[in-house]
């Protein structure tokens, strides 16, 4: 019996996506520790800022792609929004317990969640845009078929 069975998950939910991300930042980072502890080497603030973005990024594409699959896309959107908000709060709270850094107090880390943010959004817009064209193309496809059997 498998604890985690990732066949069985349904990718398109964004809660599933967001866990899993979080998930994964939360064992970088755990692995982040034990490398500093093992070799006495302090690893960067920035390198976790990086790595907690680099995620979230990840999170945004799956989160796109996914979304082709689903049909109401008015429930998709918010659910997918709170997860976005969720998985950034989580990483937020995750480099703060990490390296006891706020990412508030740098400039540069502000300007990269607002960057993503900004992604996310206008990646959401074309994802709605995507599937208003591939709508039309269908039933226009699905009217020049009925013709020809007419």
């Amino acid at each position: 019996m498998k604890i985690l069975d990732l066949k069985k998950l349904n990718y398109s939910r964004p809660m599933v996506i967001a866990s899993l991300c979080s998930l994964l930042t939360t064992v970088i980072f755990v692995f982040f520790k034990i490398y500093e502890l093992l070799k006495s080497q302090k690893i960067e603030v920035e390198q976790y800022v990086i790595i907690a973005c680099a995620i979230i990024l990840f999170y945004i594409i799956l989160n796109i792609v996914s979304g082709f699959k689903v049909d109401d896309l008015m429930q998709f959107y918010k659910e997918s929004i709170y997860s976005f908000i969720g998985l950034v709060g989580v990483s937020l709270l995750l480099i703060y317990l990490f390296v006891n850094h706020s990412i508030f107090s740098n400039q540069d880390h502000k300007w990269l969640i607002k960057l993503l943010a900004i992604i996310y959004i206008v990646l959401l817009t074309i994802l709605s845009s995507v599937k208003k064209i591939v709508g039309i193309a269908i039933s226009q496809e699905n009217k020049m078929r009925n013709e020809k059997n007419n």
